[in-house]
């Protein structure tokens, strides 16, 4: 069974003794039996309680519950696993939520100035400093790779590419366009490094986050220094 908040809110609550006696006398509506028996289908704590009275049906008209000690062993166990379950998806949902947080509250869409970055004029380049700017990257994507099949060492154009594949979710191809930045360029490096590590925030890759931080941090002059550091501290919160 996958486990998960909506499942914790929404899931029927386990049968009472009373439910049970009921379903196997078969004395239950169609519409209620319907009900107990999709609930056993996930609860395998009730379906053992079940089998249980199944096989010590005196059991129903005492006040005790399953006196095998089996049956008691595997209620426990699987309450036990329905805790351990429902705790790991409470910090599966946590822990996104707090990627996600971490990612909100350092990513900036870096704006692209023709004027003072941009090497060329032409139409195309316009074109796709145009639709970034303005947050059309589905229509920014296509000049782009028009420009760098003319250009593919601009790692300028591929570095915006790339960041404009983030804005989309676009996780892959934005790995690979940044990466391709911070293998072939050092004049965009440490840009491609910070939203690399952001990336891989958003992905909940943590560690590998840490990693181009750290590259980032040993250049202290750079542009994205203190940002790394308080990034990193907040990660290690």
């Amino acid at each position: 069974m996958s486990w998960n908040l909506s499942n914790m809110d929404t899931q029927r609550s386990c049968l009472s003794k009373t439910e049970i006696k009921a379903y196997l006398n078969k004395t239950l509506s169609e519409q209620d039996r319907f009900e107990i028996e999709n609930h056993l289908l996930d609860c395998n704590m009730c379906q053992d309680a079940i089998d249980g009275y199944v096989q010590y049906p005196q059991e129903l008209h005492e006040n005790t519950f399953i006196s095998s000690p089996l049956t008691k062993w595997l209620s426990i166990a699987a309450s036990l696993l329905l805790l351990a379950l429902s705790g790991l998806a409470i910090y599966k949902y946590h822990f996104a939520n707090y990627s996600d947080s971490v990612f909100a509250q350092f990513y900036q869409k870096p704006d692209w100035d023709n004027q003072t970055r941009g090497s060329a004029s032409n139409t195309d380049y316009a074109k796709a400093v145009q639709n970034y700017n303005q947050g059309l990257y589905q229509a920014a994507v296509p000049t782009f790779d028009s420009l760098l099949s003319k250009a593919e060492e601009d790692n300028q154009i591929r570095l915006y590419k790339g960041i404009a594949h983030l804005e989309m979710n676009q996780y892959a191809e934005a790995d690979k366009e940044l990466s391709t930045v911070r293998i072939n360029s050092d004049l965009y490096f440490e840009e491609a490094s910070w939203y690399l590590a952001l990336l891989h925030i958003k992905l909940d890759k943590i560690q590998e986050a840490h990693a181009f931080l750290d590259e980032i941090i040993e250049l202290k002059n750079s542009f994205y220094h203190e940002k790394a550091i308080k990034m990193k501290n907040r990660l290690q919160e």
